[in-house]
């Protein structure tokens, strides 16, 4: 996951699924969210122009140091389908924690020649 947080807390960036066994696997999906003093929320479609998995999930976390001097959000989740049971018309969710630690990135900028 890679976030920027604007001026104002708005939240933007993308996510990578990588879980084992669940689809959408190596694509990067957009994210939206809020950021209002350590509280944290955002979403991902799990749509793009490359795949469709037919859900979204949404955050609500907050960040907090880590063990490493650095920082971390740990978050509720929820991800629902966006389509319904064929037959039952509901839509079906799941629940789960994550937490996210902070890794500065390694690579180095690159210049582009004129």
């Amino acid at each position: 996951m890679v976030l920027d947080i604007g001026p104002q807390g708005t939240v933007q960036g993308h996510f990578v699924n990588n879980a084992p066994g669940k689809g959408c696997r190596g694509i990067p999906y957009e994210l939206s969210g809020r950021l209002v003093a350590d509280s944290v929320s955002f979403r991902v479609r799990w749509r793009n122009g490359v795949a469709d998995c037919m859900s979204e999930t949404l955050w609500h976390g907050h960040m907090q140091p880590s063990r490493n001097g650095g920082f971390e959000i740990v978050a509720r989740w929820q991800r629902s389908s966006t389509v319904a049971a064929a037959d039952t018309g509901i839509a079906i969710s799941e629940n789960g924690v994550d937490v996210f630690t902070y890794r500065a990135s390694t690579r180095l900028p690159t210049s582009i020649s004129p």
